[in-house]
């Protein structure tokens, strides 16, 4: 249900289930993009359009990379300036999202992904690319599952986006540790690329947008879990 490739029991789908029903109708966000069914309505929102970053200045050093909570604070709690994010909750038994509140685009990056304590549950981090209203999770809450969202799941090795892995049989994580790193290219007038590397391994590169905006993120799944994010800044574009 969460997603077509995973590997979870009944049990766990019927707790994804009970969240999904009680996060819709307790805050505004919806189980598709969020702001969709409002702007189908008639509202004054804008139509979806990706972001372009030629329409918006470039980026100057130095960039810095921190965690964005807002409805799922209660959940989460952040640590070393921000940039480390740990599931700190008995409460729920779904996947719980959070992104960067920092946009990176224009320029050359490595952005390293440092996962601890993953424990028997799933987590996935990746990114999604940033629309002129918001990102687009998709199914609540699990990245990867919208068309412009990427996750790679050290437990499984699978890029996933779409709700599919769209790649597959890459490393898994032997142990409760480990690092997933992600390369970017992201010219301001040219489509981009994004590098997922796992143990040395460099994946066949994801193809992005003319111009693509990057929202690094990540989802968690169990109690323990935490992810750090580190940015490496290779080049920038004017």
């Amino acid at each position: 249900m969460v997603c077509h490739y995973q590997k979870t029991s009944f049990g766990e789908l019927c707790l994804v289930f009970f969240f999904l029903i009680f996060t819709s109708t307790t805050t505004t966000t919806h189980t598709h993009f969020p702001l969709f069914d409002t702007i189908a309505q008639g509202s004054d929102m804008p139509h979806p359009e990706l972001l372009v970053s030629s329409s918006i200045p470039p980026l100057r050093s130095p960039l810095h990379l921190t965690w964005k909570t807002d409805k799922v604070s209660q959940f989460l709690t952040l640590s070393e300036e921000d940039t480390t994010v740990q599931y700190t909750s008995n409460d729920a038994a779904a996947w719980v999202p959070i992104q960067s509140k920092e946009r990176l685009h224009s320029g050359r990056f490595l952005l390293k992904f440092d996962i601890q304590n993953i424990g028997d549950g799933q987590i996935g981090v990746g990114f999604l690319l940033d629309w002129n209203v918001g990102v687009d999770w998709g199914f609540f809450g699990y990245l990867g599952s919208s068309s412009t969202g990427w996750s790679y799941d050290p437990k499984t090795g699978d890029i996933v986006s779409s709700t599919e892995s769209i790649s597959g049989g890459h490393p898994k994580f032997d142990a409760e540790n480990g690092t997933v790193a992600v390369e970017f290219n992201l010219p301001r007038d040219k489509d981009g690329t994004a590098t997922f590397i796992v143990k040395g391994e460099r994946i066949a590169p994801v193809e992005l947008s003319k111009g693509a905006v990057v929202a690094p993120a990540a989802c968690l799944f169990r109690k323990g879990q935490k992810v750090s994010m580190k940015l490496d800044v290779l080049e920038l574009f004017s």
